[in-house]
């Protein structure tokens, strides 16, 4: 536990990268829900499965864990145990990370809460004057539209079951890109 949590320290305060690979940014997370299993113990399950091939993408630090962190929090509204997921979907022309959980989902308010939070945002690029809740999500969303410069997929709602489920992803480029993926 304490070797996690001074991996973590360090991850999260090093400035010498703002930029790692997908393999770096889920072994960050892995510690974390290591972390947080130790918390909640037998209330908390996860699991990781991101197809191999994706591990070399670049992404922004600290990308993936917020959403995580957000799954955590709001999955747990209801009786344990919680499970998160996080998985990956390669299509021919995209790659996602999905990070799910089997809490209560998204409501209405929520959805719609978290859209006007990111429409707010994108008009004023300053500093969004945001209340504290959907913070995150903005965030992570701000920092995936500049990384990527422009055509992401970002989605969050709930999957068939009525979990909540949030969805970030980029569109390959060119013929290369589908190659080495």
């Amino acid at each position: 536990m304490c070797r996690n949590l001074s991996q973590i320290m360090r991850y999260i305060t090093s400035t010498a990268e703002t930029t790692v690979t997908l393999k770096d940014e889920l072994d960050y997370v892995q510690k974390y829900l290591y972390c947080m299993k130790v918390r909640y113990q037998s209330s908390l399950n996860y699991s990781i499965d991101v197809d191999k091939r994706l591990l070399s993408q670049p992404v922004p630090k600290l990308i993936i864990q917020p959403i995580v962190e957000n799954a955590i929090r709001y999955g747990s509204d209801c009786a344990p145990p919680w499970n998160i997921s996080v998985t990956s979907v390669v299509t021919h022309g995209s790659w996602q990370i999905e990070v799910s959980d089997t809490g209560p989902g998204f409501t209405e308010e929520a959805k719609e809460r978290i859209t006007a939070n990111i429409m707010k945002a994108i008009q004023n690029p300053g500093l969004p004057e945001l209340k504290i809740n959907g913070l995150g999500t903005v965030n992570v969303y701000l920092r995936w539209k500049i990384f990527c410069k422009g055509d992401i997929i970002f989605r969050y709602g709930n999957n068939a079951d009525g979990h909540g489920v949030v969805s970030i992803g980029r569109y390959f480029q060119n013929k290369e890109d589908t190659e080495t993926v």
